[in-house]
């Protein structure tokens, strides 16, 4: 992954605090409940929730999906996936992104985690739930 100008940093930064505002109360949120990621998990994955009404200029093509942030050793996003949520239809694929994402290790902060064990997840949600029960996971979507 190249390194992010500080343009895009922001940018990143800024659609992931209105998704997170965005996920209490929302399909999103109860969609994270029925999968047991609670509020906690949620908060420190900086999770999200696509609403139409308050995305970001250029993010609403995601409308209706969690939002997933990738974030670096710092926790700066820098990346966002989008897993479809309960409004996204039987038709849509499973996870989105932007042009030109690539695939990136999920969690990365788990490789700093004390201990001798690190849990190796397919996919993001898998590394968060597992995270919110207290062990060290990665994603590789």
């Amino acid at each position: 992954m190249r390194p992010l100008n500080s343009q895009t940093k922001k940018a990143l930064s800024e659609a992931t605090q209105a998704f997170t505002a965005a996920l209490p109360g929302s399909p999103g949120e109860a969609y994270l409940r029925e999968r047991k990621i609670g509020a906690k998990t949620a908060e420190a994955h900086q999770l999200g929730y696509v609403d139409l009404a308050t995305a970001p200029e250029g993010w609403s093509q995601f409308a209706g999906r969690i939002a997933i942030p990738y974030l670096n050793m710092k926790r700066e996003v820098t990346w966002i996936k989008f897993r479809a949520g309960p409004e996204s239809g039987p038709d849509a694929d499973k996870y989105a992104q932007q042009a030109g994402g690539g695939t990136h290790l999920f969690n990365v902060q788990a490789l700093s985690a004390p201990g001798d064990t690190l849990v190796l997840c397919e996919g993001e949600m898998d590394a968060i739930t597992l995270t919110g029960l207290g062990l060290a996971a990665v994603g590789i979507p």
